[in-house]
C-alpha cells in the first residue's frame, strides 16, 4: 500500500508492528520519511513514513472492546486485529463478527468452561452474555426448537488453532442443556458415552505435530441427535481421511498416534503377554525423533482411555485384542529384510506352493527377513498375538501371489508390505472403533433433529507436503467454500431477489482450484488413471499434471525442484511433494496378507477388520466394480458433508492460532491477520456491516413485532397482504421515538431485512412484552393448573376408593391415566399406583394359576411356588387363587421334608428324632396323596436313621464304662488299667459315630484315658524322686497340660454325655488337688531350705509338720514327700546347732567384759580364755546366718581389742617404773590401741561399744600429754574439725583447761574456739544443703572462702549451687515455652532431685498436674502470646488427639449439625409415605461418593439465593475430581477456590461436597485428586466452628495427618480457635435477639452472699439453641458424657414485644418467648433491667387485681391461684395443654379434677393450692419432664445489675425462677462488650473476666 502524506501532528493513525501487525499511536512529529509517534503505553519511537497505514477517524474506539466486530463504526483489517489483541490481553478470547465466531487459542487455561458459566448460558440469553462457544452452541440448540430444522456447528482453522477443544465444548454444552428428566441419574448413560467418546478417538486418532501437540489427523462430523422433546438421544461420527502414513513414518519433530505411547506407558503391566518396552524401543516411535510430550502424562491419559472404552461398552477381551492390534503395528515396525543368500530357487519360504516366478539372469532378487534380535522377535511377537504361524507372516511378507502364481518381493517391496499391513491394520481398527462408538451412541428412538459438528483438519502447509496434506487442503477448500457461499452469494442472490439495495463486495472464489483438484480433468482424476496404469510411478503422474495444467493460473512447478508441484489455494500457495503419491492413493496390501489375516484367532481382527463394514469401507468399489482410490473416497465423502451441510443451518467458529511457538497469551497480529484473511473473515465482517444481517419472512416479522404498535396495526387474525401489513408495521414503529431507526428496515418481496442499528431497540422492547405476556400467562396457567389439579385429584381420590373396595381394574387404570396427565402426586396418587400394580399382577397372575392348578403336584416347580408368593404379596383373594395356594402347601410340605432330609444327610450331627418325624410325615403324604409324594433322599434317611440308634446303644455302653473304670474317690493309684476303656473306644469308632455327642464321648474317652495315665505316673515318679534337690521335668507336667484341655472337653451337650463328664471332671479334680497339695509342700520345703539369708527353724518345722499331715491323709497309695521330708530335717538340725553356739559366744563375751579404766591399774589381769574357745568352736563349724556372722566378727574384735588393752596396760606399768627407756615402747603400745579403735566397727551393740569407749579412755589416760597439745595446736591450724573434736575431748578428760602449764591452757581455748568456728560453718552448709537453700549456699561458701575452709562439704555445695542456678534458668525457660517432655518435665525432675523448688518450679508443677486438655489448653495460650505458630499447631494437634480419642464415634461426619436429615435432602415430607427403592437408595447416597450431580445443598446453613451455587459448586468438584466428563481440571479447582472466598455461608457446604465424595470413593484416581482439593480449601479458608471438629475427624480417619496440621494452621491463623476450645462448649451467639431465634449459654453459678449452694442432684444447667434443647450436668463436671438428653425445638415463638415507654422514664422491652420442642412447651420472660421487670410484674398484679374484682373474691379465695386456666390443641403434635391466662403458667396435665376447664365448653377452672404444692400433676413454667424422674420447672429470666463486691461491676445476671432464689450468669460476649463501651467501662477486664 502506498504511503500517505505526513498528517497534521498530533494526530492518531495505525502503523504496522512485527509483533502485533497493527498499532495504534499518536503522532508528535512527521517528516517525508520517518515519524516520532507515541504508543498508548506511553512508548515514545521513530517509524518509517512507509508504516504509517491511514488514520484513526474515532481514537475513542481504542477503549472500546466491542463483543461483535459488526456493531464498529469503523470495521477494517486494522481495527479488527487490534480489536482481537485488546481482547486477548484482556482473556476475552471469543469474538462476534456477526453470527460468526472467532475464537483465539490462548495456549493456557482460562476459567471459561466451568459449571457456573455453562449455567449462564443455559438459562439466560448469550447476546447478554458477550461472545463464547457455550453462546454458538446454545444458539444452534435454541435454533434447532425454534425453527424446527437441523443445525450445524463448522468449526475450522489451522492446525493448533483449538477445534478440537472448541468441539468438546460444544458437546459438553449440549449434554448439558439438552437432558431429560432422569431421576437420580442427572447425566444420561447416552449423554456420557457421547463424551466418552471424545478421549478414545483423540487417543486413536490424534497425534502430534509441529504446530500442535494434539492434532487430530483425521476429520469427523460428530451428528448429536435429540428427541422430539429435546432431549440427546443418541450421536453418530463420520470419520475422514486417517492420516496412516504417519503409522509407519511420523515427520520430523513429531509423534505418531498418542496410543501407542500411552500403551506403552501401561501396557507393559498390564497386558504382559503383548511383548511391550518403553517408545524409544520401538522404530515407529521414534522416527520422528520425539517421544514425550510437556505436560503430558501418557499413564494417566491410558487410565482414562480404558475408562472410556468401559463406558463404551467395550469388554476386557475386547480392548484387550483392540492393544494387540496396537501392539501388532509396533512389532511390525521392528521387522527388517534382507536379500535371500540363495536364490536358486527364487524363495527362502517353505515350498508347497503351485510356483513361483524364477530363472533368468534378470529376474528379481528375492528377499527373507533379517534374523537380527529385534527383527525376529518382533515377527515372532507380531504373529503370536494376531494369532498367525510366524512362517506364513514371514511368507506373507516376502512374496505375493500374481495370477496363482508366487512372486518374490525384493527387500524395498517387501518393506512397502509391512508397511501396507501396518497401516491396513491401524486404519481398518479405527474405522471399527469408530463404528463401535456410534452403535454405543446410536438414536434408540425415532430421532426428531440434530446438530451436527464439524471438527476436520485445518489448513495444513508444512516443509514437506505428500498426499495427506493434498486431501486435507481440498477439504478445507470445499469447506472455505461452502461458507463463502452461505455468507457471500447466498447473501447476495437473497438482497437481489428481494430487490433491496446492497454494495458489492468482492472476496476470494475459490471453484477455480477445487475444479483442479477434483474436477472432471483435475489432479485426482489424474491419479487415478496412474494408478491403474502398467508400471505407473510418482514421476508419470507429475509428467501428466504438467502436461494437463501447464496453462492453469492455480498450477504451477519449480525447476530447482523436479518431483514437486504447486498449488494456489485460498489460504496460500503450497508446494507438494509427489514421493509416495501412487501408493498412498491406491492404499492396498496383497491379497496374500488379506487372506492370512482372516485366518487369524484374534476374533476383530478375522471377523471384524477384515470382514462385515470394516471391510465394506476398506474396500469400496466403483460402480465398473474397480477399487475406489483414496482420492476418490475422500472425495465421496466431502461430497456428502456438503450435501448434509446444505440441509442444516449453519454456525461458524473461526478458530485463530496467536502464535508460532504456542506461548501462552502471545499475541501475534501478523500471524493472526494471515488467518482472518484467509478464512475470509474480513469479507465477512464487511459484508456484515454492509449488508442486512437480520432477516424474517413477513408473516413471522408480523407476529413477531405487531404487539410494539398494536394500536396502530390490526392483529395477524384481520391481515390479509402480509407484506403490506409490514410495511404498515415499520412505519408505525418509526414514528415511535425508541424505534426512528426502524424506518431503515427494507420489507423485500419476501422477506423484511434489517441491520444491527434497528435489530438493538427491536429485541429489547420485545423482551420487554414476551416478560409481560409471561407473567400473565404464568399466573393464568398457574392457577388454571392448581384448580385443574384439584379437581382431578378429588376424581382420584373417589376413584380409588371405588376401585379398592371392588378391586376393579378398568377403574384403576382410568384414574391412573388420570394421575398421569397432572404433575402433583400426594399420598393417594402414591396409593393408586400400588393398587394399579396388584391389580394388573394379579390378572397376570390368574393366567398362570389357571394352567398350573391343571398340573399335578410332583409337576410343580419353583415358579409355582414364586407365583403363590407373588399372590399373597398382593393380597388375592379369588378361589383359583386359594386352590393354587392349598397346592403350594402339600408342595412346600415336601419340600420342606426333603430339604429337611438333605440337611441331615449332609449334616455332621443329623438330629434322629427329627429324621423319624419326618419319614413318619413323608409316610401320611404318601398315603394320602400317592407314592408320588415320596422323595429320593427317604430310603438314605432310613438307614441313617438305624445307624444313629445302634451307634448311641454303642455310646451308652463306652460311657458306663468311663464311669466303671474311674479312679477310686479316696485315692489316686500309681497303677492305672486302661484296657477295658480302650475297648469300648475301639468299638465305637469303627461303627463310624455321626452324631456330634457320639464323637464328643469319643473326644472325651481319650482325653480320660490321657489323664488317668498321667496322674498314675505322676504319683509313681514323684514318690520316687526328690523334688527339692532335682533338676527335671515336674513329672505332674502331662496331667497339668492334660487339664488344661478339659473345658473344651467337657463341654458335651448331651445329658449322657454330661453325666460322664461331671465323674471325670472330678477325677480330674481330684488329681488336681493332689497336685496342689503336693507343689505346695514342695514349695514350702523349697522356699525353707533357700530362705535368705539361712533357713529359717520357723518356717523348716512349718515345712516338715505340713508334709506329714499330708501323708498322713493317703490321697495316693504310696507316699510322694519321703524325700523332702529327710532333706527338711537335715537342714533343721543344722539350724539348731549354730543357734546354741552363738548363745556360747555370747556368754563368754559377756563373762570376760572389760571393767572401767579407772579400775584397771597396772597389774590388773584381764582374761579372753573363753572368748578364745568360744570363736574357735565357731570357726570350726562354719556359721552361716549374716547376723550370727556379724557377731562372731564383733567378737573376734573384741578379743583383739581386750587383748590390746592389756597389753597397754603392762607397758605402762613396766615404764611408770623406769627412768625413761621404756617411754617409746609405751608410746608404741597406745598407739596401737589407738590403731585398733580406729577399726572398731560402726554397728557394735551398745555394750560392746561401750567397752570400746573403755579402751578409748585407757589411751587417755596412759598416753603423753605432750603430743595431744601438738596434735591440738595443728588440727586448729588446719581447721580440722575430726581431730578437734577428738583432742579436745583428750584434753577435757585430762583436765589440761586447769593445768598449771600456761601454754596447755590457750591451745585448748584456741582449740575449742576454732572448733565452735567450725561447727557452726559445717552445720549451716548441711543446712543449705539439705533445705537447697540457695541463699544460704552463696552465704556459707563465702565464709568458708573467707577462712579457708576446703573441705568435701564445700566441694558439695558448690555443686549443688551449680545445679540450683542450672534449674532456675531451665525452669524460666521450661514456663515460657510450656514444652512438657523436653523442658518442663526435665526440670521439675532435676528440682526434685535436688529438693529444691520456686515459684517457676511450683507453677511448672501446677501445670504438669493439670489434665492433659487443660494442659494443652494453657500450653496453647502460651504459644499465641509468644506467635509460635508451630507450638500453636503442634499444641491444637495434640489437644485435639485427646479430644477425639475420649469422643469414639461422636464427631463422625454424619452427626454434623450443619448437615440437612435425610429426608430434608431428598425433599420428602413429614408426611410422604414410605421412600421407594430409588429414594432410598439416594437418602443412602447422601454421604457418599456419587457421580450424580445434586439439586440441592448438603447443608441447611445455605440461604436460598445459594442452593444454585451449592450445586454448581458440586458440579466443579466433580469436574475436578474427574467424577464427571470435564476439561481443564486445574480450572475446576480455581471455581471452587473463587466460589469458597466469595460466598462465605458455602465454604461448609464445600468441606460436606468434597467429604461426601471422598467417602466410598472406588476411584483411585478421584480420590487422590479429591484430598489435594481439600487440601487447597483447607489453605485458602476454613470451615466454621460448627463443621471443623467433623473435618478433621473425617482426615484423621482416613489417615491425612499432614492435612490435619494443615487445617490446624489455617483455623489458628484466624483466631477460630478461641470459640472452640473443648467438645462441650457450645456457641454463645446472639442471646433472644429476635422472633425465631433463641440461643444462648446458661450457667449454674453459686454464689457467695444470700443464697445456697445447688444441691448436686439437681440439674440447673442446659443449653436452649434454636433447633434443639440439651440438659447437662453442673458445669464443673461437664463434659460429652454429661449430657442427660436433647430434645428437638420444633418452634420457637415472640409471643410479644411490649416498648414499656409509657413506664415513667424507664422504657426498656420485655420478650416473652415460647419455646416449643417434641416434648412441650418453655415460657420464657426476658427483661432489659431490674426495675423494668418490677414495673412489669406491677403491671401483672394489676391484671390479677383487675380480674378478681370482676370475679369476686370468693372465687379468688377458693381457686388459690390467679388467672383462668384455658384449654388449647398443640397443632404440631395433637396434644392438648392448658395455659393460665395472666400467669402464663402453662401444664400437659388438667388443672384440677372438679369443674371443666374454659374451651370449647366456655367454663373456667382454677389450679388449687393443693395442685400446686403437690407438684405432681402441676409443673410450673415448664411443662415438659424430659430425661429423668425430677420434675424440671421452668424459666424466668431477670436481668439485673450484680451487686456482689467481688464481682464484675454492672455486668448483667440472669436470675432462675425455680424456688432455691440462686442465681446463675449468662455469659455473652458481644453484649457485654458493647454495654461496657456504653458505659466507659473497661473492656479488657471484662473480656478476661468473661473466661469461663
Amino acid at each position: 500500500m502506498a504511503s500517505l502524506p505526513p498528517p497534521p501532528a498530533p494526530a492518531w493513525v495505525w502503523c504496522r508492528d512485527e509483533e502485533d501487525g497493527y498499532l495504534p499511536v499518536k503522532v508528535q512529529r512527521s517528516t517525508s520519511t520517518s515519524s516520532t509517534v507515541v504508543t498508548q503505553n506511553g512508548e515514545v519511537k521513530t517509524i518509517s513514513a512507509a508504516d504509517v497505514i491511514a488514520p484513526i477517524s474515532n481514537p475513542s474506539y481504542l477503549t472500546v472492546l466491542a463483543d461483535d466486530l459488526v456493531q464498529m463504526d469503523d470495521v477494517n483489517k486494522m481495527t479488527v486485529v487490534d480489536s482481537l489483541r485488546r481482547r486477548m490481553a484482556e482473556e476475552k478470547i471469543y469474538t462476534a463478527v456477526g453470527d460468526i465466531l472467532i475464537a483465539l487459542n490462548p495456549y493456557k487455561q482460562l476459567p471459561l468452561y466451568t459449571p457456573a458459566v455453562i449455567d449462564e448460558y443455559t438459562k439466560r440469553d448469550p447476546v447478554d452474555l458477550g461472545p463464547h462457544v457455550f453462546g454458538v452452541a446454545m444458539d444452534a440448540f435454541r435454533s434447532m426448537i425454534a425453527d424446527n430444522r437441523d443445525q450445524s456447528i463448522l468449526i475450522s482453522g489451522e492446525s493448533g488453532a483449538g477445534k478440537t477443544e472448541a468441539t468438546k465444548q460444544c458437546l459438553h454444552l449440549l449434554s448439558e442443556v439438552a437432558r431429560g428428566e432422569h431421576g437420580e441419574q442427572e447425566l444420561t448413560n447416552t449423554e456420557n458415552k457421547i463424551l466418552k467418546a471424545n478421549p478414545v478417538l483423540e487417543a486413536f486418532g490424534n497425534a502430534k505435530t509441529v504446530r500442535n501437540d494434539n492434532s487430530s489427523r483425521f476429520g469427523k462430523y460428530m451428528q448429536v441427535h435429540f428427541s422430539t422433546s429435546f432431549v440427546i438421544v443418541g450421536c453418530g461420527t463420520i470419520n475422514y481421511l486417517l492420516e496412516k502414513s504417519r503409522v509407519v513414518k511420523p515427520q520430523n519433530g513429531e509423534r505418531n498416534y498418542h496410543v501407542m505411547y500411552q500403551l506403552c506407558a501401561r501396557g507393559q503391566e498390564m497386558f504382559p503377554e503383548l511383548g511391550l518396552a518403553p517408545p524409544t524401543f520401538f522404530k515407529c516411535l521414534v522416527k520422528g525423533g520425539v517421544t514425550n510430550i510437556e505436560g503430558h502424562d501418557d499413564s494417566a491419559e491410558f487410565d482414562v482411555l480404558i475408562s472410556a472404552m468401559k463406558t463404551l461398552g467395550f469388554s476386557a477381551s475386547e480392548q484387550k485384542q483392540i492393544f494387540g492390534i496396537v501392539a501388532t503395528v509396533l512389532h511390525l515396525g521392528q521387522v527388517e529384510f534382507l536379500e535371500s543368500a540363495d536364490n536358486s530357487d527364487g524363495s527362502t519360504v517353505a515350498s508347497g506352493r503351485r510356483g513361483s516366478v524364477s530363472g533368468g539372469s534378470g529376474r528379481r532378487r528375492s528377499s527373507t527377513v533379517s534374523s537380527g534380535d529385534a527383527s525376529a522377535v518382533g515377527l515372532k511377537t507380531a504373529a503370536a498375538i494376531m494369532g498367525v504361524g510366524k512362517e506364513q507372516l514371514a511368507e506373507a511378507l516376502t512374496h505375493r501371489t500374481v495370477m496363482n502364481v508366487l512372486a518374490d518381493l525384493d527387500v524395498k517391496a517387501a518393506g512397502s508390505a509391512r508397511d501396507a499391513l501396518a497401516k491396513e491394520l491401524y486404519g481398518r481398527l479405527f474405522n471399527w472403533i469408530v463404528l463401535r462408538i456410534n452403535n454405543a451412541t446410536k438414536d434408540t428412538s425415532v430421532a426428531s433433529m440434530t446438530i451436527g459438528i464439524l471438527d476436520i483438519f485445518g489448513f495444513e502447509i508444512f516443509q514437506l507436503n505428500s498426499f495427506e496434506q493434498l486431501c486435507i487442503n481440498y477439504a478445507n477448500e470445499r469447506l472455505q467454500q461452502h461458507f463463502t457461499n452461505h455468507t457471500f452469494d447466498m447473501e447476495e442472490q437473497l438482497y437481489k431477489s428481494e430487490g433491496v439495495p446492497y454494495d458489492n463486495i468482492a472476496y476470494i472464489n475459490n471453484q477455480d482450484v477445487i475444479d483442479l483438484i477434483s474436477g472432471k480433468k483435475s489432479l485426482f482424476n489424474t491419479l487415478d488413471d496412474e494408478v491403474v496404469t502398467p508400471r505407473g510411478s510418482d514421476m508419470g503422474f507429475l509428467n501428466k499434471c504438467k502436461n494437463n495444467f501447464a496453462s492453469n493460473s492455480k498450477y504451477s512447478t519449480n525447476f530447482k525442484k523436479p518431483t514437486t508441484f504447486c498449488l494456489n489455494h485460498y489460504a496460500g500457495k503450497v508446494t507438494y511433494e509427489i514421493d509416495g503419491f501412487l501408493e498412498k492413493n491406491k492404499d492396498r496390501m496383497f491379497d496374500d496378507l488379506s487372506d492370512l489375516m482372516r485366518t487369524s484367532t484374534n476374533s476383530i481382527l478375522s471377523k471384524e477388520l477384515f470382514s462385515g463394514d470394516v471391510e465394506n469401507i476398506s474396500n469400496e468399489r466403483t460402480s465398473t466394480g474397480k477399487y475406489k482410490t483414496q482420492s476418490r473416497k475422500f472425495a465421496d465423502q466431502l461430497n456428502g458433508l456438503v450435501k448434509m451441510l446444505l440441509t442444516t443451518d449453519p454456525h461458524y467458529i473461526r478458530c485463530i492460532k496467536t502464535n508460532p511457538t504456542k506461548a501462552p497469551m502471545v499475541y501475534r497480529g501478523a500471524m493472526v491477520e494471515e488467518q482472518l484473511l484467509y478464512s475470509g473473515v474480513f469479507e465477512a465482517t464487511e459484508i456484515r456491516k454492509k449488508g442486512y444481517p437480520f432477516r424474517l419472512s413477513h408473516l413471522r416479522f408480523f407476529r413477531k413485532y405487531w404487539l410494539l404498535a398494536k394500536s396502530e396495526v390490526p392483529s395477524p387474525a384481520h391481515v390479509k397482504d402480509w407484506r403490506d401489513a409490514c410495511k404498515t408495521l415499520v412505519e408505525a414503529l418509526a414514528r415511535q421515538g425508541p424505534f426512528k431507526d426502524v424506518k431503515d428496515c427494507r420489507v423485500g418481496q419476501t422477506l423484511v431485512l434489517w441491520r444491527v442499528a434497528q435489530e438493538h431497540p427491536l429485541r429489547e422492547a420485545r423482551k420487554q412484552v414476551e416478560v409481560t405476556a409471561a407473567i400473565i400467562m404464568q399466573c393464568a396457567h398457574r392457577s388454571s393448573s392448581a384448580r385443574h389439579t384439584m379437581k382431578e385429584l378429588a376424581k382420584i381420590r373417589t376413584m380409588y376408593a371405588t376401585a379398592s373396595e371392588g378391586r376393579d381394574l378398568p377403574l384403576t387404570l382410568k384414574a391412573y391415566a388420570i394421575s398421569q396427565s397432572i404433575s402433583f402426586r400426594n399420598h393417594y396418587v402414591v396409593k393408586l399406583e400400588r393398587l394399579k400394580y396388584c391389580l394388573e399382577k394379579e390378572v397376570e397372575l390368574e393366567k398362570k394359576f389357571e394352567t398350573l392348578v391343571a398340573c399335578k403336584l410332583q409337576d410343580v416347580d419353583e415358579e409355582f411356588e414364586k407365583l403363590v408368593e407373588e399372590g399373597r404379596d398382593i393380597g388375592m383373594q379369588s378361589e383359583l387363587f386359594k386352590k393354587a395356594e392349598e397346592m403350594y402347601e402339600q408342595v412346600a410340605e415336601k419340600r420342606a421334608c426333603r430339604e429337611t432330609l438333605r440337611a441331615h444327610l449332609g449334616s455332621d450331627d443329623p438330629d434322629e428324632n427329627e429324621i423319624s418325624s419326618v419319614l413318619q410325615r413323608l409316610d401320611k403324604l404318601k398315603a394320602k396323596y400317592g407314592e408320588g409324594m415320596g422323595v429320593e433322599e427317604e430310603q438314605p434317611a432310613r438307614e441313617l436313621y438305624e445307624h444313629i440308634v445302634a451307634e448311641l446303644s454303642i455310646a451308652a455302653t463306652l460311657a458306663q464304662t468311663l464311669k466303671d473304670t474311674a479312679f477310686p474317690v479316696t485315692h489316686v493309684p500309681s497303677d492305672c488299667d486302661t484296657s477295658q476303656l480302650e475297648a469300648s473306644y475301639s468299638e465305637l469308632e469303627a461303627h463310624g459315630p455321626r452324631k456330634a455327642t457320639s464323637r464328643e464321648l469319643l473326644s472325651l474317652s481319650s482325653f480320660t484315658k490321657k489323664i488317668r495315665m498321667a496322674a498314675s505316673f505322676a504319683v509313681l515318679e514323684s514318690s520316687k524322686n526328690d523334688m527339692v534337690t532335682s533338676d527335671g521335668a515336674d513329672p505332674w507336667e502331662d496331667f497339668v497340660n492334660a487339664s488344661n484341655d478339659a473345658e473344651e472337653v467337657l463341654d458335651l451337650t448331651s445329658a449322657s454325655g454330661q453325666d460322664v463328664a461331671l465323674a471325670v471332671s472330678r477325677e480330674i479334680a481330684q488329681g488336681q488337688d493332689i497336685l496342689k497339695l503336693y507343689h505346695a509342700i514342695v514349695a514350702d520345703i523349697k522356699s525353707a531350705l533357700d530362705e535368705q539369708p539361712c533357713p529359717s527353724e520357723k518356717q523348716l518345722r512349718g515345712a516338715i509338720m505340713a508334709a506329714e499331715s499330708f501323708e498322713a491323709k493317703k490321697l495316693t497309695d504310696v507316699p510322694l514327700t519321703s524325700a523332702e521330708l529327710a532333706h527338711a530335717t537335715k537342714s533343721l538340725e543344722r539350724v539348731l546347732k549354730e543357734k546354741v553356739l552363738m548363745e556360747a559366744l555370747r556368754a563368754a563375751l559377756e563373762a570376760e567384759r572389760l571393767g572401767p579404766a579407772e579400775t584397771l591399774p597396772p597389774g590388773t589381769s584381764i582374761v579372753t580364755d573363753l572368748l578364745d574357745l568360744a570363736v574357735r568352736e565357731c570357726n570350726v563349724f562354719g556359721i552361716s546366718h549374716p547376723d550370727d556372722t556379724k557377731q562372731l566378727t564383733h567378737a573376734i574384735y573384741m578379743r583383739r581389742l581386750r587383748v590390746t588393752v592389756k597389753e597397754v596396760v603392762t607397758k605402762h606399768k613396766q615404764w611408770s617404773r623406769s627412768e625413761g627407756d621404756d617411754f617409746v615402747a609405751a608410746n608404741a603400745t597406745i598407739e596401737v590401741l589407738e590403731g585398733v579403735l580406729q577399726e572398731r566397727p560402726r554397728d557394735l551393740n551398745p555394750t560392746n561399744d561401750s567397752e570400746a569407749n573403755i579402751a578409748v579412755d585407757v589411751t587417755l589416760r596412759f598416753s603423753v600429754v605432750e603430743e595431744i597439745v601438738k596434735r591440738m595446736d595443728r588440727a586448729s591450724e588446719t581447721w580440722d574439725e575430726e581431730a578437734l573434736a577428738h583432742h579436745v575431748y583428750q584434753a577435757e578428760r585430762l583436765n589440761l583447761e586447769s593445768s598449771e602449764n600456761e601454754e596447755w591452757r590457750d591451745s585448748v581455748k584456741r582449740a575449742r574456739e576454732v572448733l565452735a568456728t567450725v561447727e557452726a560453718l559445717r552445720e549451716s552448709l548441711e543446712k543449705a544443703i539439705l533445705e537447697s537453700d540457695r541463699i544460704g549456699l552463696v552465704e556459707s561458701l563465702n565464709k568458708a572462702e573467707e577462712i579457708g575452709y576446703d573441705k568435701p562439704i564445700v566441694t558439695n555445695a558448690k555443686d549443688l549451687l551449680i545445679k540450683i542456678d542450672e534449674v532456675i534458668e531451665q525452669a524460666r525457660i521450661a514456663v515460657w515455652s510450656l514444652e512438657r517432655e523436653i523442658d518442663m518435665l526435665p526440670v521439675v525432675q532435676k528440682s526434685t532431685n535436688i529438693s529444691f523448688t520456686n515459684d517457676d518450679i511450683d507453677l511448672l508443677r501446677t501445670y504438669l498436674a493439670l489434665p492433659l486438655d487443660k494442659f494443652f489448653g494453657v500450653q496453647l495460650e502460651q504459644a499465641e502470646k509468644a506467635g509460635d505458630m508451630d507450638m500453636m499447631v503442634e499444641t491444637w494437634t495434640r489437644l485435639h488427639d485427646i479430644i477425639f480419642e475420649s469422643a469414639g464415634n461422636s464427631y463422625h461426619f454424619s452427626h454434623s449439625r450443619v448437615l440437612k436429615s435425610r429426608d430434608e435432602w431428598v425433599g420428602r415430607r413429614f408426611d410422604d409415605p414410605i421412600p421407594d427403592t430409588r429414594t432410598r437408595r439416594k437418602m443412602d447416597q447422601m454421604l457418599q461418593h456419587s457421580s450424580d450431580e445434586m439439586k440441592t445443598s448438603l447443608t441447611k446453613l445455605v440461604n436460598a439465593d445459594s442452593l444454585n451455587l451449592a450445586a454448581l459448586q458440586f458440579k466443579n468438584i466433580m469436574g475436578y475430581m474427574g467424577d464427571r466428563p470435564s476439561m481443564y481440571r486445574d480450572v475446576f479447582a480455581d471455581e471452587v477456590v473463587r466460589i469458597g472466598l466469595e460466598y462465605p455461608d458455602l465454604q461448609d457446604e464445600t468441606y460436606c461436597q468434597l467429604m461426601k465424595q471422598l467417602s466410598h470413593n472406588p476411584n483411585r484416581e478421584s480420590s487422590d485428586r479429591g484430598w489435594y482439593l481439600l487440601e487447597i480449601c483447607v489453605r485458602k479458608f476454613p470451615p466454621s466452628t460448627a463443621l471443623s471438629m467433623y473435618l478433621e475427624s473425617f482426615i484423621r480417619d482416613h489417615g491425612h495427618g499432614d492435612l490435619v496440621a494443615t487445617l490446624s494452621t489455617t483455623i489458628l491463623k484466624l483466631g477460630r480457635h478461641r470459640t472452640q476450645t473443648t467438645a462441650t462448649k457450645v456457641k454463645v451467639s446472639q442471646i433472644l435477639s429476635a422472633a425465631g431465634e433463641l440461643s444462648g449459654w446458661l450457667i449454674k453459678r453459686a454464689i457467695s452472699q444470700g443464697g445456697g449452694k445447688l444441691s448436686s442432684n439437681k440439674k440447673r444447667y442446659f443449653v436452649l439453641t434454636s433447633d434443639a434443647l440439651s440438659y447437662y450436668k453442673t458445669p464443673e463436671s461437664a463434659s460429652s458424657n454429661s449430657i442427660l438428653g436433647s430434645t428437638k425445638v420444633r418452634n420457637i415463638k415472640r409471643t410479644y414485644a411490649a416498648n414499656l415507654d409509657d413506664i415513667g422514664d424507664l422504657g426498656g422491652t420485655l420478650f416473652p418467648f415460647v419455646v416449643e420442642s417434641s416434648s412441650g412447651k418453655v415460657s420464657l420472660l426476658c427483661a432489659d433491667s431490674n426495675e423494668l421487670r418490677s414495673k412489669w410484674i406491677g403491671r401483672i398484679q394489676g391484671a390479677r387485681d383487675s380480674y378478681w374484682e370482676e370475679n369476686g373474691e370468693e372465687e379468688q379465695q377458693s381457686s388459690g391461684q390467679v388467672g383462668v386456666w384455658r384449654e388449647a390443641v398443640d397443632k404440631t403434635n395433637g396434644r392438648t395443654y392448658f395455659y393460665n391466662t395472666v400467669t402464663l403458667e402453662t401444664t400437659w396435665v388438667k388443672p384440677i379434677n372438679r369443674g371443666s376447664v374454659e374451651g370449647l365448653s366456655g367454663a373456667p377452672a382454677y389450679v388449687d393450692d393443693n395442685q400446686v404444692n403437690g407438684g405432681d400433676k402441676y409443673v410450673g413454667k415448664q411443662i415438659m419432664k424430659p430425661f429423668d424422674e425430677e420434675v424440671y420447672e421452668g424459666v424466668v429470666i431477670d436481668f439485673f445489675p450484680a451487686v456482689e463486691a467481688d464481682s464484675i461491676p454492672d455486668l448483667w445476671r440472669v436470675k432462675y425462677s425455680d424456688g432455691d432464689e440462686e442465681d446463675v450468669e449468662l455469659f455473652e460476649l458481644e453484649a457485654a462488650v458493647e454495654f461496657y463501651k456504653e458505659h466507659g467501662g473497661d473492656v479488657e477486664r471484662a473480656l478476661a473476666s468473661l473466661k469461663l
